[in-house]
């Protein structure tokens, strides 16, 4: 596909800004990007201010890497060959610029929000839609106030069909992030307890999912849990999943090795090439929003037994004769639950063990839903290892419960120790929130042989 077709006159336009040196002529931006390291040739520049680098010191990085120009939010001098402008805030002045790209993008776009499963249902999007349309889709978890500016401004001249994913994370950013992505659909992925401490609680965050859903048309399409519709809001609603009353709804699922299978109650039949029943929900979401797009169900079939699914999310790894199911790039009660079954449907007659971190920004309900989990772990695995302070009540809670467990204060030592209860067929899971680093475990465990454990 062709590159964006947005000018640098759009770009001064929308963000209010003065030259401080002028482009040649009417210049067209092949993008946007934030990193010189990653910065394209014909992208724009947006020199931010971080805690450990302030991108107005790497503006002739920016014109090395073919920058067709820089947005500051101070005087500088402008190297020579790129075009500079100045705005009172280059944040500001990114969301600015992508709220002007998306106005003039005849792209329809679907906003994926939710506590659980946003990327992979991205992905499992990308490559749905992009067997019947021209389709650009968030990278990665592009999914804040960066990230969704970065998506909108780098799609492809001539994209039909725009992926957005959507975070939430302080009170009224989620309705911020969807007045820049302007979707036309929105997929609500399941209503859970992320970001409680940050946004008040359940009721917090159902009120953010609201404020979101009520930025789409009147005639939105809204795909989202039966017990969530009312997040609706008396738009058009799509309900997927096991109940009763989903208009979509899951017959059975089950795992041939670590792949799923799943049927809808229309007798249509389904593959994933990755495990998880949970899974099943994900891909239910995309159908009904794919079918409502007027994708074949052939087509469906195609993109959803060949998506990629994104890193460290229930990633299966062979090792030794052992098996890791890498799920640390975030975590919640509802998930790690999900994650844990997925232990069980996986794990057959091996040993099981489950690494647990921390699952972070649950606020004053922390230790006990912490210690929930644990409990959780101890009815499914042979042993168990923590990881972070909060997930000391996990401990507690697993070791009460007469199941061997290990405590580390951090993913540093638990790396060492986690090898301690290893058997050679164990499968192992990890997860945590991605402040933990247990990805650092889980490369540990793929080189680490079994040795006498030290419980």
């Amino acid at each position: 596909m062709t590159p964006p077709g947005w000018t640098l006159r759009t770009l001064a336009e929308a963000t209010g800004g003065a030259w401080l040196s002028p482009p040649d002529g009417d210049a067209v931006a092949s993008g946007a990007g934030i990193d010189t390291r990653t910065l394209g040739r014909g992208e724009v520049f947006f020199a931010l201010r971080g805690e450990r680098a302030d991108g107005h010191d790497m503006l002739a990085a920016a014109r090395n890497a073919g920058a067709s120009a820089a947005v500051v939010e101070r005087g500088v001098a402008a190297p020579d060959g790129l075009a500079v402008l100045r705005v009172a805030s280059t944040i500001d002045a990114l969301a600015a610029a992508a709220r002007a790209v998306r106005a003039s993008m005849r792209a329809r776009c679907v906003g994926v929000i939710g506590s659980n499963g946003k990327t992979t249902t991205v992905r499992m999007l990308e490559s749905v839609l992009g067997t019947t349309f021209r389709t650009h889709a968030s990278p990665r978890s592009f999914n804040n106030a960066l990230g969704v500016p970065l998506a909108v401004l780098n799609a492809p001249g001539g994209t039909e069909a725009l992926v957005c994913e959507l975070g939430e994370g302080t009170p009224g950013a989620l309705a911020g992030y969807a007045r820049i992505a302007r979707p036309d659909a929105m997929i609500i992925t399941s209503v859970g307890l992320a970001h409680a401490s940050e946004l008040g609680g359940i009721a917090g965050i159902r009120r953010e999912f609201a404020d979101a859903v009520a930025v789409l048309a009147p005639a939105g399409l809204v795909v989202v849990p039966p017990e969530d519709a009312l997040l609706a809001g008396g738009r058009r609603a799509a309900t997927f999943g096991a109940r009763d009353d989903a208009i979509l709804r899951i017959r059975r699922s089950w795992h041939e090795d670590a792949a799923l299978r799943f049927e809808l109650d229309d007798d249509s039949a389904w593959d994933l090439p990755v495990p998880g029943e949970h899974n099943a929900l994900n891909a239910a979401a995309v159908i009904a929003l794919a079918r409502s797009w007027g994708v074949a169900d052939e087509h469906i079939g195609v993109g959803l037994a060949t998506f990629t699914p994104a890193d460290m999310r229930l990633a299966v790894h062979e090792a030794g004769g052992r098996m890791l199911i890498e799920d640390c790039y975030n975590a919640n009660p509802p998930s790690a639950l999900a994650a844990l079954r997925t232990l069980v449907a996986l794990g057959g007659d091996r040993h099981r063990v489950a690494v647990l971190g921390d699952m972070l920004e649950l606020g004053d309900e922390s230790p006990a839903l912490h210690a929930e989990v644990g409990r959780a772990a101890a009815e499914v695995a042979d042993a168990c290892v923590f990881v972070g302070e909060a997930s000391e009540h996990g401990f507690r809670a697993a070791r009460d419960a007469g199941v061997p467990c290990v405590w580390c204060a951090d993913a540093t030592e638990a790396a060492d120790r986690a090898a301690g209860v290893l058997e050679p067929r164990s499968i192992v899971l990890l997860k945590a929130s991605r402040g933990v680093r247990l990805e650092r475990v889980a490369a540990a465990l793929r080189h680490a042989a079994p040795r006498p454990a030290v419980i």
